[in-house]
This record gives structure tokens, C-alpha cells and sequence, in this order.
């Protein structure tokens, strides 16, 4: 550890120091114990590319955090959606719009105007078959990844998905 510390530092690159960055993404509330680990990497890649240095700061994660939601948002978000229909795009709204999961498959059914969890089934089981939902138990739905309701509040607003299906 410390031959690579001191590597980092010959580079005259950044070099994060306990106190300053393990502490610093959790801190911002984008990352939090149950994050994805690819997230934890798209956080370091842009705070080290935005840090002035010699250590990451606060200030830097603060300042990154934007470009990571972005980059989040168009290289892995969109691309698991990237297949699904627009009526399994209003079913991902329709979760995301209830708040945080699980969701009961009725409370998506009537957040899309639907009579009941059966009339939904379909959709439900071919976003299962996607990947981009689960089942934790029985009439539970929850995202198969974290923070991808958010994605979806921002990116495809419920009432705008309920429009175009």
C-alpha cells in the first residue's frame, strides 16, 4: 500500500487519503450502503479527474458528483432500458413513482389505471425476464439495481410514459 501511495504521488496525481475520501462519497448521500460497486468506480474515475490535488477533498466528490449521475445516467441506466417496450417503461415509472420499493404489483397496476395486479402479469414477467426487475416475495416488485427508481423519476416522469403507451 504504501509503495502504491507513493507511485500515485511521484505521478503528481491526486492521492486520496483516508480522512479525505473513503468518508466523502457516502457523505454526499449519492452512494450509501447498499451501492452498486461499478458506481463506487465511476465515482472515483471522476473525482480523481477533477481533483486539483495533492488530496481528494470533499469538495472534489461534491464537485463530481453531477458528471457521475450523468455519465450513470447514459452508459448504464439507459442501457438496461434500452430493450423494454413502452408499456414495460410505464410499468418502471409506475414503481418508481410509488417511492421507495418494494412495490405491490396493485399499487402498480393503479398507479397505471389498471383494474388489478393481473392485468399487469405480462409486463411484470417479461421485465423479470429482462433483468429489470425481481420478485423478493410473493406480489413484491423491486428494481434489480439500486437507485434506478431515481433514474426513472427523472428520466421518463410516469405521467409522460402513461401518455405515450
Amino acid at each position: 500500500m504504501t509503495q502504491a501511495k507513493g507511485n500515485l504521488q511521484q505521478t503528481g496525481r491526486p492521492t486520496a487519503t483516508a480522512a479525505s475520501s473513503a468518508s466523502a462519497p457516502h457523505q454526499t448521500g449519492f452512494l450509501h450502503p447498499t451501492g452498486y460497486p461499478y458506481f463506487l468506480q465511476e465515482y472515483g474515475k471522476h473525482v480523481w479527474n477533477v481533483a486539483a490535488g495533492p488530496a481528494i477533498t470533499l469538495a472534489d466528490v461534491k464537485r463530481a458528483h453531477d458528471l457521475v449521475q450523468l455519465e450513470l445516467d447514459e452508459s448504464f441506466f439507459r442501457v438496461r432500458i434500452g430493450r423494454a417496450t413502452k408499456s414495460e417503461l410505464a410499468y418502471l415509472a409506475a414503481m418508481a413513482s410509488l417511492g421507495a420499493g418494494p412495490y405491490r404489483s396493485g399499487e402498480i397496476a393503479s398507479r397505471l389505471g389498471r383494474p388489478g395486479p393481473e392485468s399487469v402479469a405480462p409486463t411484470r414477467a417479461r421485465l423479470i425476464e429482462k433483468g429489470l426487475i425481481y420478485s423478493p416475495s410473493y406480489g413484491l416488485n423491486e428494481f434489480t439495481v439500486p437507485r434506478f427508481d431515481a433514474y426513472m423519476r427523472r428520466s421518463f416522469p410516469l405521467e409522460e410514459t402513461k401518455a405515450t403507451r
